[in-house]
């Protein structure tokens, strides 16, 4: 019997890939956010959390930075 590995996909395809977003919104006073995770950001949940919790704390955490809401985005990444 053969072993076949899946992907975990939950029965969603997405057509583009999408990148969360974790940080704070200056156009919004500093408004916090952690949101676009889809279905494995339930996973990641518990990191995020802390990790966030951390930042608020005023704790540096580079680990975050390729998520903010303000990186840069090119046009071939940016979802139409």
């Amino acid at each position: 019997m053969a072993v076949r590995a899946r992907p975990c996909e939950h029965g969603i395809r997405a057509r583009k890939p999408v990148v969360a977003l974790v940080g704070a919104l200056r156009s919004m006073g500093g408004l916090v956010v952690a949101a676009g995770f889809s279905g494995h950001g339930f996973a990641i949940a518990p990191a995020i959390g802390r990790a966030l919790a951390d930042q608020l704390a005023g704790k540096p955490v580079p680990e975050l930075d390729g998520l903010r809401p303000d990186r840069p985005v090119s046009k071939s990444a940016a979802v139409k």
